[in-house]
């Protein structure tokens, strides 16, 4: 298995116009994984560098990024760092108002009594404890 980092995956899934020989380099680099019968691991890290880069650099929508992330977990030659996480966390986002970030977190610490933050949307959501000066 081969691991990629952000750079690599937002220049395989999206045309940036201002480094187009890195999105060839990236897309080729991908067919040649395929053809060796490869895998591509992806970590939660990277994808959610992606979907960060994707919605406040290139200004994709909510849609977008969930079309998006839906084709890559379908895929056969990516493999991601927790599928059916991701999976879970992707349909929370689709239903909800926070960032894919802040489900895939909830997921993450499903384990946990609640999660702290101070993102007042993400406080929204069961699991979540919004944070205040007298909580300390």
């Amino acid at each position: 298995m081969i691991g990629i980092d952000t750079n690599i995956l937002v220049r395989v899934v999206f045309d940036d116009l201002s480094a187009p020989k890195q999105c060839e380099i990236a897309r080729n680099f991908v067919k040649d994984v395929k053809i060796r019968e490869k895998n591509i691991f992806i970590n939660n890290t990277v994808l959610c560098e992606t979907v960060w880069v994707l919605m406040k650099l290139y200004k994709l929508d909510k849609s977008s990024i969930i079309e998006l992330i839906e084709a890559l977990l379908k895929g056969k030659i990516f493999v991601f760092e927790s599928h059916a996480t991701i999976e879970q966390s992707l349909c929370n986002y689709k239903n909800g108002n926070a960032d894919l970030a802040d489900y895939l977190i909830l997921q993450l610490n499903k384990n946990c009594v609640t999660t702290y933050t101070f993102d007042k949307k993400a406080a929204k959501n069961n699991g979540y404890t919004l944070l205040q000066e007298n909580d300390s």
